[in-house]
């Protein structure tokens, strides 16, 4: 068991941890500077944890680890004392070590005290009997506008329809919770046809100054193939995907990509790919051409910039947003290999 213990000596706990995050006994003594993005910001995580502060706010833990490391992090925290505050899209991870959920939707607050897919059946619950609820207060007071419209100008029944006048001023009427009903719509143009070969390594060396990442590798890729890339965080994954565009060349082998052939890239770091000077718009209007740059505000808005959205910094995007503007910058061309 590798959750670390307050008694325990403080290097004891540090191992423990890092062993947790799926780093390697070996490991350990290399400096940081020689670790991928993904690994330092492991390293973030367990300096994070090994303060063991008495209220911990974590904002996507989960994002630059594997399955083993989620695994040890639900446990780490379901296990431990004190409060936590957490942003996670990952709905097991919040089941296991959260007990509490508090939806934010379109400026309003809705606190259940109880995990994610719990809260999901009950905020169904809730907006069904709403619903319900509103909608016979809406039968209720169509019935008694119409009692009124008709005997207004009765004497006879003056009593009733004042009566009933006061009653729907004092009425506290229903309102229904706002959603926020926007979804993505990722809709790739049409790409011409490549060769069937894509892209092809043969006996590629690729490395660092201090580290050899794979030796005499070799990859094919056909036409139309979904290829997924596994594997510990730090063992060439990144890598590989920079060797395919063109942006690290290796040190020996052949790298070629195929006979017409188009790529789009969407990197891991959309932080430092985007330029943050740049507006929402800008962003995609400078690399638009032909007749697409007319379209620009249609493709925003399929991944939910709208309205206003479009003349915000990029400086000032979530992490979330950066994504999505990134991969909004894909459907400017008709990539056939992505």
């Amino acid at each position: 068991h590798l959750s670390a213990s307050h008694s325990e000596p403080p290097e004891v706990q540090a191992r423990k941890t890092l062993l947790g995050l799926g780093f390697r006994e070996e490991e350990l003594g290399r400096l940081t500077e020689t670790f991928s993005q993904g690994w330092n910001m492991r390293i973030e995580l367990a300096k994070l944890l090994l303060r063991h502060h008495d209220v911990l706010l974590l904002d996507e833990p989960t994002n630059h680890l594997d399955i083993e490391s989620i695994e040890w992090l639900e446990d780490y925290l379901a296990e431990r004392k004190g409060s936590l505050v957490l942003v996670s899209h990952d709905r097991r991870f919040l089941d296991r070590v959260t007990n509490r959920t508090v939806e934010i939707v379109l400026g309003h607050i809705q606190d259940y005290k109880v995990p994610y897919s719990k809260y999901l059946e009950l905020r169904a619950e809730r907006m069904s009997q709403q619903m319900a609820a509103y909608e016979n207060q809406q039968k209720m007071i169509e019935k008694t506008e119409d009692f009124i419209a008709r005997f207004r100008y009765k004497p006879t029944k003056s009593n009733q329809v004042q009566s009933r006048i006061k009653a729907l001023e004092k009425i506290d009427r229903i309102e229904i919770d706002e959603t926020d009903n926007a979804r993505l719509t990722v809709k790739f143009p049409p790409a011409p046809r490549s060769g069937d070969v894509v892209y092809s390594a043969k006996d590629i060396t690729v490395a660092y100054p201090q580290k050899i990442v794979f030796a005499d590798a070799n990859i094919e890729i056909k036409r139309s193939e979904k290829v997924a890339l596994v594997g510990r965080n730090g063992e060439g994954k990144t890598t590989l995907m920079k060797v395919i565009v063109g942006e690290l060349e290796p040190v020996k082998g052949e790298s070629k990509i195929g006979h017409n052939v188009d790529i789009g890239y969407f990197a891991q770091n959309q932080e430092d790919v985007l330029d943050k000077s740049l507006t929402v718009f800008e962003t995609l209007d400078k690399v638009a051409v032909g007749d697409i740059r007319t379209k620009v505000r249609d493709i925003l808005a399929q991944f939910l910039f709208r309205g206003e959205d479009i003349d915000k910094k990029v400086a000032v995007l979530s992490g979330g947003e950066r994504a999505r503007l990134g991969m909004a910058k894909l459907m400017l061309q008709s990539h056939n290999f992505l």
